[in-house]
């Protein structure tokens, strides 16, 4: 694994229902808790990424 420059990591909520969808599978396949939904208005996501890649999921 390279190593990542923590200053080029940004964090920003999910935008579209295709990154909504996607934050909820993996969520659901990775936590150890599964994914239930969170109780929200809106859907509230956040990833953790340098340039296009997810290294994480916030929620």
């Amino acid at each position: 694994m390279s190593s990542i420059d923590l200053c080029s990591v940004t964090v920003r909520p999910t935008h579209s229902a295709a990154e909504h969808r996607r934050w909820d599978h993996l969520v659901g396949e990775h936590h150890y808790l599964h994914y239930h939904g969170i109780i929200e208005f809106a859907p509230c996501g956040h990833v953790a990424m340098v340039s296009e890649t997810w290294l994480a999921l916030i929620g």
